[in-house]
């Protein structure tokens, strides 16, 4: 039921990566998925050479072959395996290049659509994919082509479809953080900050059981915190395991893995008749 839904709004899911979140931070990875039905499956990747030499540079076949490899494990309930993917990579020099490459396959995916139309689906996008995009693109003079497409930022739909809270030390005061470091037999941390505390404890692992017995021998209530980013949320729902995040000029997997999340919860957030956060013009 779900890709008639989809096929009917023609969604195209993406997803951005830059150097960095203030403006004059570049884009250097621009993810499209489009699935204009249920048997045909595009991943689409923009990818801006890093200035590298020439003999270490990936070419769009090695980076395919690389994200085909590091989906390839990966299944989702109800939706397709990803091993039945087009994948398309198309890498360029200049992120004028980057920007101006993803928008024209967006129009040209639009144009697929009733009306020319589409929806452009991210996560958190109103509040960064957006304005990146948008800032980059007047930062290097690139024309803005997708103005006029209908857009959907899906972050808020968690808060009203999914149970995004678990267990984690962060959501202890500092002093019995401490205290739960110091049963765990770290050392040297009698300077560190509250924040200091979760990481070094993190850093150093520890388990749900470890966790609940200490809160239950020193009478505390249950600390839990609600999953913020997308990596977090994507781990917490599907049990698997993100690696580390997504580094300039290096094809990491958690592209991939964001892109697979965004097309998981969109499809759920369709199903229960309840898309969140819709808005016109990108």
């Amino acid at each position: 039921m779900f890709f008639h839904i989809i096929d009917e709004m023609n969604t195209i899911v993406f997803d951005i990566e830059t150097k960095g979140i203030t403006a004059n931070d570049e884009i250097t990875v621009i993810g499209l998925e489009h699935s204009p039905d249920p048997s045909i499956h595009n991943l689409y990747v923009f990818y801006q050479e890093p200035p590298v030499a020439e003999s270490e540079k990936q070419t769009p076949t090695h980076i395919e072959e690389y994200v085909r490899e590091e989906i390839n494990d990966i299944t989702i309930n109800g939706f397709p395996s990803l091993s039945e993917y087009s994948i398309k990579v198309n890498s360029v020099e200049a992120e004028s290049d980057l920007i101006q490459e993803a928008q024209k396959q967006i129009c040209e995916l639009a144009a697929e659509g009733v009306g020319n139309n589409a929806t452009i689906v991210g996560f958190n996008s109103a509040n960064f994919d957006f304005q990146m995009l948008r800032t980059r693109s007047l930062k290097n003079s690139v024309e803005w082509l997708i103005s006029g497409y209908d857009s959907l930022d899906i972050m808020k739909s968690y808060q009203y479809n999914f149970r995004t809270n678990d267990y984690d030390v962060d959501g202890l005061n500092k002093p019995p953080k401490k205290k739960f470091a110091q049963q765990l037999g770290i050392e040297g941390i009698s300077s560190q900050t509250a924040d200091q505390l979760t990481q070094t404890i993190k850093n150093h692992g520890y388990s749900d059981e470890e966790l609940a017995e200490f809160i239950s021998e020193e009478g505390l209530e249950t600390p839990t915190v609600n999953k913020g980013n997308l990596d977090e949320i994507f781990e917490l729902l599907t049990d698997t395991t993100v690696e580390e995040e997504f580094e300039s000029g290096k094809m990491q997997s958690t592209l991939s893995r964001k892109e697979i999340s965004l097309i998981s919860s969109y499809t759920t957030s369709m199903i229960s008749g309840k898309p969140q956060s819709s808005t016109r013009s990108p």
